[in-house]
């Protein structure tokens, strides 16, 4: 059985302030979106006081880092505790680094003299630039602010093929966390999430890019069978999201909003019936990457989605840390194993995010995994 260990520290510096002897804990990696952790300590116990659990747990001060038998396995920054008298019980709740970037605006490092017209007057702008070297940018700029740090290193070596026009005003103060989904969602836009590693003894927390997509396309030994490490599993069929014209609409006022318009007007001969949808991008975007966004958004929901969830063993082959979002999984279904596949079932899925729920007591480690939306056409 893996052996956990909860190290809260001061999020500035990264040092440890101390082992927290946390319980009913759970934490989740995500592929452009936070992860977050929750769990308790008990307070009363002397040992448990000396450890001054109060203060290593202050929120928007403090992180804990998770570690399964020796490696890092998350990082979150505490931003909630609630203490409960009756049970002397402090909960804890928090999420990855992006969650900081959500409480930073895509601002250059300010002049010292500011007046109520500075800040919307200043401008980031990216004219042909690499949109991996823009997602570095977005953070490097927020850690330059006094005070801004929280030590996330990045990688400048790896280049992208995709270059972006992108300007970010001041005046629209949008967050770095959101600066960065928005690139991610474009069409063939750069995957991330946020890694720590130790690295000279040290937590260091990195920012990881994909060009464009992250994780191993070949399931290998990310297998998970029906009957063996594959717990339970649940096969959602959703068509109230399917689009067949999609429309992306841009920053403007009246009949000068650019919208942009992606239609499959083939399934109409198939029996399908005209269904819209619209989704709103601020910023200044191009025309190309307007029309990207409704031909992208359009064939993510061109048909019915069936949306799987897998409930694991976290002992694994493979265990929790021999995956990460963005990897290709195998889930297979044994013919007869379950009425809902009479003939068995083989299917390689792409992890979005996955929820560890560590042993304590008699119950065993799990990992519930979301995978990416299936199209049912597929």
């Amino acid at each position: 059985m893996a052996t956990y260990t909860y190290l809260a520290a001061d999020l500035a510096t990264g040092n440890v302030l101390a082992e927290l002897p946390l319980s009913g804990v759970t934490f989740s990696r995500a592929l452009n979106d936070a992860g977050t952790i929750s769990g308790q300590v008990r307070l009363g116990d002397r040992r448990i006081n000396a450890l001054d659990a109060i203060r290593a747990t202050e929120p928007a001060r403090t992180c804990i880092y998770v570690a399964r038998d020796g490696v890092l396995v998350g990082d979150y920054i505490i931003w909630t505790t609630t203490y409960d008298s009756s049970t002397q019980v402090l909960q804890i709740a928090g999420a990855d680094p992006l969650s900081y970037f959500d409480h930073r605006k895509i601002l250059p490092t300010l002049p010292p003299l500011l007046d109520y017209q500075t800040i919307a007057r200043q401008r980031l702008v990216f004219s042909l630039a690499d949109q991996l070297a823009i997602a570095r940018s977005l953070v490097t700029t927020a850690q330059a602010h006094t005070g801004g740090s929280i030590g996330v290193t990045v990688d400048a070596s790896v280049v992208s093929t995709t270059t972006r026009d992108i300007t970010y005003n001041g005046y629209e103060l949008k967050s770095v966390a959101d600066g960065l989904r928005d690139l991610a969602a474009l069409e063939q836009g750069p995957d991330f999430y946020f890694d720590v590693t130790y690295i000279a003894g040290a937590p260091t927390r990195r920012l990881i890019l994909g060009n464009p997509h992250l994780g191993v396309t070949d399931p290998g030994d990310n297998v998970f069978e029906y009957g063996g490490n594959l717990i339970k599993f649940t096969e959602p069929r959703d068509g109230s999201q399917m689009v067949t014209r999609m429309l992306a609409v841009g920053d403007g006022t009246d009949a000068d909003t650019p919208i942009a318009i992606s239609e499959d007007t083939a399934l109409y001969s198939d029996g399908w019936r005209l269904l819209e949808d619209n989704t709103s991008y601020s910023g200044t975007i191009t025309p190309a990457d307007l029309q990207g966004h409704a031909n992208a958004d359009r064939m993510a929901r061109s048909s019915p989605i069936v949306l799987p969830a897998l409930t694991v063993t976290g002992d694994g082959p493979p265990a929790v840390g021999e995956y990460l979002p963005g990897d290709a999984i195998r889930r297979v279904i044994p013919r007869n194993a379950d009425p809902y596949f009479p003939a068995g079932s083989d299917r390689t899925l792409r992890l979005i995010s996955f929820e560890v729920h560590p042993p304590s007591g008699n119950a065993l480690e799990t990992v519930d995994l979301v995978v990416s939306s299936v199209l049912e056409a597929a």
